[in-house]
């Protein structure tokens, strides 16, 4: 039975992304996930997620391709939601498309 603890710290899951196991590497995958955990986790191993793209397993290149989907997903929000914030619309207002487009009408006159 495969040692689960030692995805929990840092240098665990560097270790279990370069393991030989592919169970392992897909779990430190999941666990690299910025769709379940920390954008910032993903930066830090997305050199490693980039690696296991052309992974021997297709199991593994087809988590690893997830996870650089998502991060993607995650980087476009926040690119709009800075630009939001620079037009000073808030994502969380309920009318936040009839906003957006009365100021981008009155921006464009």
């Amino acid at each position: 039975m495969p040692d689960h603890s030692r995805l929990e710290s840092p240098d665990g899951l560097l270790e279990a992304l370069r393991s030989p196991d592919v169970d392992t590497r897909i779990r430190a995958l999941h666990r690299v996930c910025p769709c379940g955990g920390s954008f910032a986790v993903y930066e830090r191993y997305m050199d490693e997620v980039r690696r296991l793209r052309k992974d021997p397993s297709p199991r593994v290149r087809k988590v690893a391709v997830h996870v650089e989907e998502d991060a993607g997903h995650i980087e476009m929000m926040l690119a709009r939601l800075d630009v939001a914030e620079e037009h000073g619309v808030r994502f969380g207002d309920r009318t936040f498309t009839g906003n957006w487009r009365s100021r981008r009408a009155r921006e464009h006159r």
